[in-house]
Formats: structure tokens, sequence, C-alpha cells
């Protein structure tokens, strides 16, 4: 680090307020000042020349103070700023380094419990299976047993029918049951913690970014006119040129040359 001088010159309270005094002089006579003639039209030009000169003085005495200043800031500021970018960079390395190695464990416990889920699901389908299978059975001894009731009834066998309903009836029932078991069936596959322990003091946060991939799809109420090439194209044609939706109109401005 080189030794450089940083040396000010300052301006006196004095200065400051001998020049309120002469603003304000200019100030009041500017607002008093009404342009109705041709005398007080050149009167007001006149004027506007002592306060753009007064403006001219002023940021010269101004940036006596300032440049010093700034001069002093950017002396600094190269002291300090490799300092600063040398500890950026090995701050972005480890940064870089923890969130592909939190990235990574991420990954692999999303696919550890990708494969749990997908257990679950082979597990509650098996259950759901043997439920169903065990309707069905009882689904076609329901059949059975009702087939056999009316067969023993047109053969006049009441008592024995009678039995055969039963049997219809408790199988439909254990059909009812078994079918009903099926749809409440569930396997929930467990869910992971994640396996990277967080670092007292640090902590993580998503900054969400864009990048247009298809320009000619982005709604138009995301677009802005290019005011930069409206811009250089009005300065060049003035009232020659037409843009729909752009109103071109003279922005007129005196300019005063300081004494």
């Amino acid at each position: 680090m080189s030794e450089q001088k940083i040396t000010l010159e300052p301006i006196s309270t004095k200065i400051i307020a001998a020049e309120e005094k002469n603003v304000a002089l200019l100030v009041v006579k500017a607002e008093s000042l009404k342009v109705n003639d041709q005398p007080s039209y050149e009167l007001a030009g006149a004027l506007r020349i002592d306060i753009k000169t007064k403006i001219a003085a002023l940021d010269k005495t101004r940036k006596s103070a300032t440049v010093p200043l700034d001069n002093a800031k950017a002396i600094i500021m190269s002291w300090f700023k490799p300092l600063g970018e040398r500890l950026a960079g090995a701050d972005s390395i480890l940064e870089k380094g923890r969130l592909v190695y939190a990235k990574e464990q991420e990954r692999i416990r999303q696919e550890q419990e990708e494969k749990l889920r997908k257990a679950a699901e082979a597990e509650e389908a098996k259950k759901r299976k043997i439920k169903e299978d065990q309707e069905r059975a009882w689904r076609e001894k329901e059949e059975a047993a009702r087939k056999e009731a009316e067969r023993l009834e047109k053969a006049g066998k009441a008592e024995e029918a009678e039995k055969a309903r039963a049997e219809q009836a408790k199988a439909a029932k254990l059909a009812e049951e078994r079918r009903l078991q099926a749809e409440e069936v569930r396997v929930v596959a467990p869910v992971l913690a994640p396996t990277v322990e967080k670092t007292a003091g640090i902590s993580g946060r998503k900054n969400w970014k864009f990048e247009i991939i298809d320009e000619a799809l982005i709604p138009r109420k995301y677009l802005q006119p290019n005011l930069v090439q409206i811009g250089k194209e009005v300065r060049a044609a003035g009232e020659n040129l037409s843009i729909p939706g752009v109103r071109i109109y003279p922005d007129e401005k005196e300019t005063v040359r300081t004494k």
C-alpha cells in the first residue's frame, strides 16, 4: 500500500455567508422582475447572465473543497478495494462449494425419497389387491349361493333354500367389507429429513432470476419502448418525424454565455 498524502482546502463559513447574500439579492431581482416590454426583456437577459456567472463561480468554489474530498476518497478506496475483492473471491469459492455439496445431498435425499414412495405405492397396491381378490371371491360365493337358492326354491326345498339365502347374504356382507377395506388401504412413504445441517450464522435464500428464451412470446405489458432510439431519431429529424403513439414537440430553451 503506497503512502499518499490527503489534503483538504476548507471553505470558511464567512465565504458561505457572503455568497448567501449575493444569491439572495439575485433571487429577489429575478422574482420581482416582470418581463412585459423590450427593456425588461433585455434586463431579464442581463440578469440571467449574472445568475449563470454566479452559478459557475459557486461551482468553482465548491469544487475547490469537494475535489480534494473526492481525491481523498479515491485514495482510501484504492487501499481497501483490493483487500475486499480478495476476501470476496475467497468467500465466493467457499459459498460455491457449500451450495454444490448441499444440492448434491438434496438430490440424493430426493432420490431416496422417490424410491420409498414407489415402494409404498407398490405395497399399497399389493395390499389393495389382496382385499380386492377377497371381495371377488366372496362375490363369487354370493352368486353361487344365489343360484343354489333359486334352484332349491324351484325344487320345493324351502328350508334348504333359506339356508342358501343366508349364505348368500353372508357372502354379500363379507364382499362389501372387503371392498371398503380395499378403498381404505393406504401406505404412506416416509419423508426424509435433510442430511445437511445448517451452519450457525449462515442462512440460505433463493434469488429468482430469469432469461429470455423467446422474445416473440413475451406479453406486451413486459415490453417497453426503445427510448434511446426514439430520442436519437427525434433529435435528428425534429418535426419531420412521425412515430405512431409518440407526440413530438419542441422544448425551447435559451443558452446563456457567462462573463
